[in-house]
């Protein structure tokens, strides 16, 4: 079989379409096959709506990008999907191999480029690696922890004879339970005087099984969420405690009454520096996919299984408290006088319950987190720290069939901007909720805790019509005031964006 059709028969046999991507003339070559592709505008927004897709659903998804230009466009997007710890398979072009000695316009090596981002990066030497590379790739993508792999084919296999198709692929499990591991986990528990979980991404990941939230329950402990959680730390609302907070003398603070940590799938991620140790004194246990070597004891296994059996092995050590969330009136209607975020996020977080949020509101993340509060496969922000991977997220889950809700300020808004023509163009039933403070208003909360003279500088702000810029790509845009706007908003179909224009100042978001 020549090599475009077995590319083409491979992908489709391995579940792996449709394909985001941005062509150009070394891919051309390898698409001749293919019509399930959702074009996107520039190589990054590929990626970010493979990704996309894949969160709504778990299925392997894949990004084409263009050789190395659209790779280096790319690499913050991979970054992100490793972070994420999302099983993405990312393909570019290469050059002709008869003269690459050359080094002609668009060479360059690509696997190089990327290694340190992916779990798995390989350039076909032969058109009959076709089939198995991209299922090791597959199987390398999936294995825990999760993370994107990458694949550089070159432009003149594919008038070559490249053998017979992969054939179907069953994925590798990720059920893995260290009993014995546990078993030492659970004499820790027992000989603390007051233990503690930390609760993370991972288990959104690999799935929730109720382990978390059983666990808390045998020892009778607290549970906090790891700090700038990118998923669902628990299945349930109301299994979080609290959230802790990216640096270590607030985490310090926070986990002061207890002398034993539990992560659960869960990394104690730190920004800004604070010049104070993490957790002194303290035994730090890890249970996941992820081991750092970083901590006391470490148990490699799915996290959520792994909570759910170790919640058999131990005895109590209190009594659980279970906070109640009650909707505050008072609190709501101070916050809609003064324009705060707050306002518009309850009032979303009412009407649209049902959709998954996606997370890039960056100065009002915390305030998105506590009033959404978490639950299963219902909450995604990059784990990276990248702005501009919200909407072209959100945009994937909606294509792949699950509508979704994307929170974004003014500033990330315009980093992929043009993502807003796929979603026009395919239908993607994403609504976006602008933010619009007319700046950069994490920056300006950083340097004024920090570096004072700069929070007032004019390159931290700026005035964007971002009704014009829907109606640029025709898409419907509103003012956002009251609770009908937000409702009008939801029931407005294909893609669509509600604007909130929020109260001047700048937030206390930093030490």
């Amino acid at each position: 079989m020549i090599g475009h059709r077995n590319l083409s028969e491979s992908l489709k046999n391995l579940g792996l379409l449709p394909i985001a991507g941005n062509p150009g003339t070394t891919e051309i070559p390898a698409l001749r096959d293919i019509d399930d592709y959702i074009l996107c505008l520039h190589d990054s927004i590929a990626v970010g709506v493979a990704e996309g897709m894949y969160l709504a659903d778990g299925r392997p998804r894949v990004a084409s990008l263009h050789t190395m230009p659209g790779l280096g466009n790319s690499m913050a997007f991979i970054n992100t999907a490793r972070a994420n710890g999302s099983p993405l398979v990312i393909m570019a072009g290469q050059q002709d191999t008869r003269h690459t000695v050359l080094e002609p316009l668009l060479y360059h090596d690509l696997t190089g480029m990327v290694h340190s981002s992916v779990k798995y990066a390989y350039e076909l030497r032969d058109p009959h690696d076709i089939p198995l590379a991209l299922r090791t790739a597959l199987s390398r993508a999936f294995t825990p922890h999760y993370g994107p792999v990458f694949l550089s084919v070159p432009m003149d296999f594919m008038d070559k004879d490249a053998g017979e198709p992969a054939g179907p692929f069953v994925l590798p499990g990720n059920m893995a339970v260290d009993r014995e591991g546990l078993q030492e986990v659970a004499e820790m528990i027992d000989g603390a005087r007051s233990p503690c979980i930390v609760a993370g991404y991972e288990n959104d990941i690999y799935g929730h099984f109720g382990g978390v939230e059983a666990l808390a329950d045998a020892i009778g402990c607290p549970v906090f969420a790891e700090p700038l959680a990118s998923r669902s730390p628990c299945r349930s609302r109301d299994c979080v405690d609290s959230d802790l907070q990216p640096a270590a003398a607030l985490i310090n603070m926070s986990l002061l009454p207890h002398d034993l940590v539990i992560l659960v799938g869960a990394d104690l991620t730190l920004y800004p520096y604070t010049p104070i140790g993490l957790l002194p004194g303290k035994r730090v246990v890890y249970i996941g996919y992820s081991p750092t070597g970083r901590h006391s004891l470490q148990v490699y296994g799915n996290p959520d299984a792994s909570a759910l059996y170790l919640s058999t092995l131990v005895k109590r050590k209190g009594e659980r408290v279970h906070r109640e969330r009650v909707r505050d009136n008072t609190r709501l209607a101070i916050m809609k006088r003064k324009r705060e975020s707050g306002y518009i996020l309850s009032l979303a977080a009412e009407v649209f319950r049902d959709r998954p949020v996606v997370d890039e509101a960056i100065s009002s993340s915390p305030v998105l987190r506590s009033t959404f509060g978490y639950r299963s496969g219902m909450y995604f922000t990059a784990r990276s720290g990248q702005l501009g991977w919200g909407l072209p997220a959100a945009t994937g889950m909606a294509l792949a069939g699950r509508p979704s809700l994307l929170v974004i300020g003014d500033g990330s808004l315009m980093y992929t901007v043009q993502t807003l023509w796929t979603a026009k163009k395919y239908g993607a039933d994403v609504k976006v909720v602008v933010l619009n403070n007319h700046s950069y208003g994490i920056l300006r909360s950083f340097a004024s805790s920090y570096y004072e003279d700069a929070a007032g500088k004019e390159y931290l702000k700026f005035d964007l019509d971002i009704h014009g810029v829907a109606k640029s790509y025709g898409i419907p845009s509103m003012d956002l005031e009251e609770r009908h706007d937000v409702v009008e908003l939801s029931r407005t179909e294909g893609p669509c964006i509600g604007v909130y224009e929020e109260g001047a100042g700048i937030k206390k978001l930093f030490l």
